[in-house]
């Protein structure tokens, strides 16, 4: 090449003996090629910005942050909120219990829903009787002092007839408790070990009328009516034998469940499933509520 043609070499391109110092160079050379790509169009412009790697200092001009680079955020923000919460607050979830009476044993236990009368006895270190464990050879057999379907749930009885529930028959293996009550671990044993108790103060329950704003707590051996008319209460009744049906009241659920009736002639069967009692001749067992004038 002559020198005339070096004197006309395009004025922006840097002489080939220019030296580089720093970063002038690449952005002198980065320059001329993106100019020399866009006449052209024969050089791809993503390829022309990889080929120079600039200082670390200079790669991300005018933007906040590099792409890959982590968001700058507050330590504390990554904290669980529900970390804070308190690890022995009460679980709704969590099962009911209910206080059974070892009569032999002179020992009550507080034994959840869910948790087997041998099992939670066994826990509390008493020697009861047992054998197959799943319901089946009855030598775990225990009795309360009323109907056993009041105070417990049994899952897997293979031995025991709905007669001998009814007696107050259970068998601890596979009995879950459903209120607070007493056992007797060895019925058969001969001796009457009820005779004991026989002197202790009736259990009491309270029982909510709906329609008198009041709840009232009642004696097993007292009648819904009885206590309520001696607290002043407006209740409906007349005959008071369970005859007439005047003073039949509703509560949620099976009403057997419940109370217990001695001398109903008025309701059948189904109407006590569905929730209905005589309060002259209705005893509680557990609390509940009840609407005096349901019809």
């Amino acid at each position: 090449m002559s020198s005339d043609d070096h004197e006309r070499q395009h004025p922006d391109e840097a002489p080939a003996s220019e030296s580089c110092d720093g970063g002038g160079c690449h952005r002198t050379k980065r320059r001329l090629l993106l100019k020399s790509a866009a006449a052209s169009g024969t050089v791809a412009l993503a390829g022309c910005l990889g080929m120079f790697e600039l200082p670390e200092d200079q790669r991300y001009v005018g933007r906040s942050d590099p792409p890959d680079a982590e968001p700058d955020t507050d330590p504390g923000d990554d904290e669980d909120p529900d970390d804070d919460e308190d690890p022995d607050d009460d679980d709704p979830d969590e099962a009911q219990a209910f206080d059974v009476d070892f009569l032999r044993e002179e020992t009550t236990v507080n034994i959840p829903e869910d948790e087997t009368l041998l099992v939670a006895g066994e826990e509390a270190g008493l020697d009861l009787p047992y054998q197959c464990r799943v319901g089946v050879c009855g030598q775990c057999k225990a009795q309360t002092d009323r109907d056993a379907n009041e105070v417990q749930e049994m899952d897997g009885n293979q031995y025991l007839d709905d007669d001998e529930i009814e007696e107050g028959y259970l068998l601890t293996c596979v009995s879950y408790p459903r209120a607070d009550f007493s056992v007797d671990s060895h019925p058969d044993e001969g001796d009457d070990i009820w005779d004991d108790v026989d002197d202790e103060e009736d259990a009491t329950h309270a029982v909510e009328f709906q329609n008198n704003a009041a709840t009232l707590d009642i004696s097993e051996d007292e009648t819904l009516l009885d206590a309520g008319l001696d607290e002043g209460l407006d209740l409906p009744y007349q005959c008071e034998v369970g005859v007439c049906g005047q003073c039949k009241a509703k509560t949620d659920g099976d009403a057997n469940e419940v109370q217990e009736m001695d001398g109903n002639q008025y309701l059948d069967d189904d109407e006590i499933e569905d929730g209905y009692l005589l309060t002259c001749v209705s005893h509680p067992r557990a609390d509940f509520s009840i609407d005096e004038n349901p019809e």
